[in-house]
């Protein structure tokens, strides 16, 4: 009898579960992320599933949870029916925590997996694109769009590649070293999340901040890069554009600067300046001259190797450019 019981039990309970996944499938459908993080996370803890981890990883993407999202891709295990679908979602969310290379991984695993998904195709060439990668990328997006036609997602990635490829057709010349400021976003932070991520002054920022900080700068179109014949990145600077009273603020450390209060104003913010050369440095200088002539000031933060920091203001005159070379550290 008591075997019997048990046995009722586990099917009630696989019968909830089921309502559970079904529940926060449509919940996922609907964009309502909250709700379907929700009932996932239950159904998941009745009755463990590969189905259910990847759906809630889908979930918990939508909700911009991506560390958290991973845990759930990465927990389908290699003999899984599930692991390409996993893949694909653990490559976009790699994408989003500024990872191009492991998502480029990601993506390459579940094409193997699944070669007629047209999702997997878009994420290695989502990948492709933040590597710097236009001939990759643009076969990527063909090869979705084969399996698609009528997406028009599809479309845009594939026109965004092929501005990247015209990006490129006018790259420095064997021994020269040329500013570049990609026409795409994606491109942007993710050159910028990979070369900054091996200095060590960057690399010591708490993550979540700097992720938004660069995002911020990539979608305002404020990042500049010096990149070789190789298109390998030799330097950068990152900006952002505000009101003085904001920047006096941002300096004095009063508080950090939201994304909406860096729109537009008379003052500079230069938060990322790096490069590996004099001549990198030179290219970096040019583009600051150029970027605060109309301004009245600019704001920075000078990093030290024994761990101080001193704040920076100068007037944005022809003075400015000369002292910032002297004056910003060289990560």
């Amino acid at each position: 009898m008591t075997q019997i019981r048990c046995e009722e039990s586990e099917a009630a309970a696989a019968q909830d579960a089921n309502a559970l996944f079904e529940h926060g499938v449509g919940r996922l459908k609907a964009a309502d992320y909250c709700a379907a993080v929700a009932a996932l996370e239950r159904a998941q803890a009745m009755a463990p599933a590969d189905r259910a981890r990847v759906a809630l990883g889908a979930a918990l993407q939508g909700a911009r949870r991506h560390a958290d999202a991973l845990i759930q891709l990465d927990g389908v295990p290699a003999s899984s029916t599930e692991r390409g679908a996993a893949r694909v979602h653990a490559a976009f969310s790699l994408l989003a925590l500024g990872k191009p290379a492991a998502a480029r991984d990601a993506a390459l695993e579940a094409r193997a997996l699944m070669p007629q998904s047209a999702p997997a195709h878009c994420a290695l060439g989502e990948a492709e694109l933040a590597l710097g990668r236009a001939g990759a990328a643009q076969a990527a997006f063909l090869e979705a769009i084969r399996q698609a036609p009528s997406s028009a997602e599809y479309q845009a990635l594939l026109a965004s590649a092929r501005r990247l490829a015209c990006d490129a057709a006018g790259a420095a010349a064997p021994g020269e070293l040329k500013l570049w400021a990609p026409g795409d976003r994606r491109v942007s932070l993710g050159l910028a999340v990979e070369y900054l991520g091996k200095k060590a002054t960057f690399a010591k920022l708490p993550f979540g901040e700097w992720s938004r900080i660069l995002a911020h700068q990539a979608g305002r179109g404020r990042q500049v890069f010096v990149v070789d014949a190789d298109r390998r990145v030799q330097g950068f600077l990152g900006w952002a554009v505000t009101t003085t009273p904001l920047a006096e603020q941002w300096l004095r450390g009063l508080n950090g600067l939201s994304d909406e209060e860096c729109l537009d104003g008379d003052s500079v913010i230069i938060n990322a300046w790096a490069s590996e050369s004099n001549a990198a440095n030179a290219l970096l200088l040019a583009a600051a001259r150029e970027l605060l002539k109309d301004k009245s000031a600019v704001y920075f933060k000078r990093f030290y190797r024994d761990g101080r920091v001193r704040p920076m203001r100068l007037t944005a005159n022809a003075f400015v450019a000369g002292h910032l070379a002297r004056s910003v550290r060289r990560a």
